[in-house]
């Protein structure tokens, strides 16, 4: 007895009539008159009584007729639980851009115990750079972003996006402490001329600042690495073969590294970011006012 019998057959029993239960099922009068013929072979027993007003279940058919419909029941019972697993993977997910210059912050500061106080929430990172975090969020790829202010102000089309600012940040320049640009209290450019730069491998709207203002002095900065990974950034900076102009909270503590503030940086607030367009799944909500609700504690 297949599920396809079974719903012919309880179809057949409710219109008591062949051709309107194949008409209901969108299938030929012949396959349900066949499914029907196949379970009599089955059962060995008659299940239809048939007349010229159409066909009623006999003792044996009415027998297997409750069957079917607990069975039929219990079947998509079954199927709608796992299509509500399916939509559980689904809907209780949120999908998060981060950038190369703010992942291990918006982590720690964030994600973490939003992971730890929501076990039934799967957080899924993409790490891209600002604007392509942006573009993701619009084409629904993420559902929020954290991005910095700097990117902010370039995009046009920013009254689609929600905007939360969570912290705030500044560009050092990170040297050695034998360094002599470690002895002054903050740096203007003339101090950094000839100083050779690493940056991490991600568009930073400060780098056209800073270029504008090298070009003031007839120069461009001595860009001496570009990379993605921060552990080979500061190690650089340990051996002395370059000074790391990035966000002060992206190195550890270390009491052989000073970060010196550079004047012509404005402090950066860091933004999460969501499209106010679409409306959020269950779980984005929570993590939105959660968010939300962290952010005014503060």
């Amino acid at each position: 007895m297949t599920q396809i019998q079974m719903e012919y057959f309880i179809k057949t029993c409710e219109f008591g009539n062949i051709a309107q239960a194949a008409d209901a099922l969108f299938v030929s009068r012949s396959a349900v008159s066949r499914a029907i013929s196949d379970l009599e072979k089955e059962f060995q027993a008659e299940l239809l009584t048939r007349s010229k007003n159409g066909v009623t279940p006999t003792n044996a058919g009415q027998i297997v007729l409750e069957m079917a419909k607990n069975v039929s029941s219990s079947y998509q019972g079954v199927v709608r639980r796992i299509r509500e697993l399916e939509d559980w993977r689904l809907f209780h997910q949120v999908r998060v851009g981060i950038t190369p210059t703010n992942n291990l912050q918006v982590y720690q500061n964030y994600l973490r115990q939003y992971a730890l106080d929501s076990p039934g929430v799967k957080l899924v990172l993409t790490e891209e750079c600002a604007s392509r975090c942006l573009e993701l969020l619009s084409l629904g790829q993420v559902d929020v972003t954290f991005i910095p202010s700097g990117i902010i102000r370039d995009q046009p089309d920013m009254d689609f996006f929600q905007v939360l600012p969570l912290y705030r940040n500044r560009i050092v320049l990170w040297v050695r402490k034998d360094s002599p640009l470690a002895k002054k209290p903050n740096l203007e450019i003339h101090d950094i001329l000839d100083c050779p730069l690493g940056y991490l491998n991600a568009p930073m709207p400060m780098e056209r600042s800073l270029e504008s203002c090298f070009e003031a002095y007839s120069k461009q900065p001595r860009v001496t690495v570009r990379t993605t990974s921060v552990p080979l950034l500061r190690q650089m900076v340990l051996d002395g073969q370059t000074c790391a102009l990035i966000p002060d909270d992206m190195f550890e503590p270390s009491p052989e590294l000073v970060a010196v503030p550079m004047r012509f940086f404005r402090n950066c607030t860091n933004y999460m970011i969501w499209n106010r367009s679409i409306l959020p799944g269950s779980a984005t909500a929570h993590f939105i006012s959660r968010m939300e609700q962290d952010i005014r504690a503060l």
